[in-house]
């Protein structure tokens, strides 16, 4: 039975019994492991491992909980509003937070120097920003993926380790995960959707294979973490938000 033609209770149930759907879940989940990782790592340098664990473990459950009931427009409302929140949070636990919103030569500034290689780190209060960041794309990712639409959720949690590869913060080992989790969720949830035998998953696990392989000996991150740019450092200043 295709997706189309599934009720809405069949399509968001777990499912765990079909090997298919379960491997998509389990995919779906180191995906989601790969860049939340990296916010723990942020944590546990700065404080909040546990706030972040408590966060991310709630976001989950409720997303599951409302993929039976939310259609797709109103989880990305709701994803909308839990990121724009989130960063309403963090800009008031910092000294003139909502000023920074119309300075955009220096948002600018600083959001060019992370996408080139500035580890989030150095994020004045990175810890409360890990924990705003975080809700966002694993309510949305984990809502797709409960939906059974594999490809939005691997867009969706690709995106945040996509921006921690280019911060610098994802190490070779996360991002070869979580580049290799998100391509086997797609390619696991394609052959769930249309019934496929777990047999028919053979060549798919041959490409994950040489992913995997590839990933391990070829490293690509513009910039480098020790090398960031922005207008501001180029020009001789210093951001006044990233130190």
């Amino acid at each position: 039975m295709s997706t189309q033609t599934r009720t809405i209770v069949e399509r968001t149930e777990l499912g765990l019994r079909d090997p298919l759907r379960l491997l998509s879940l389990v995919t779906a989940a180191l995906l989601t492991i790969s860049y939340v990782s990296v916010l723990l790592s942020v944590t546990n340098v700065v404080g909040g491992s546990s706030d972040l664990l408590v966060i991310v473990g709630v976001t989950l459950v409720v997303s599951t909980l409302l993929a039976r009931y939310l259609s797709s427009w109103v989880a990305l409302v709701l994803a909308g509003v839990l990121l724009v929140g989130g960063m309403a949070f963090y800009l008031t636990s910092i000294p003139d937070g909502f000023a920074l919103l119309w300075q955009t030569e220096r948002i600018t500034s600083d959001v060019t120097a992370l996408l080139t290689g500035l580890s989030i780190l150095r994020v004045t209060k990175a810890s409360v920003w890990a924990m705003a960041i975080a809700p966002g794309p694993v309510f949305l990712s984990w809502y797709f993926v409960m939906q059974r639409r594999y490809a939005l959720g691997a867009i969706v949690g690709a995106a945040p380790l996509g921006l921690f590869v280019l911060t610098g913060d994802a190490d070779l080992l996360i991002t070869a995960m979580g580049v290799t989790a998100a391509a086997a969720l797609v390619g696991f949830g394609e052959l769930e959707r249309h019934n496929a035998s777990l047999g028919q998953a053979d060549l798919l696990t041959v490409v994950l294979a040489t992913m995997v392989v590839l990933s391990l000996t070829l490293s690509v991150v513009p910039g480098g973490a020790s090398n960031p740019y922005s207008p501001a450092t180029a020009a001789g200043r210093q951001s006044s938000r990233i130190s």
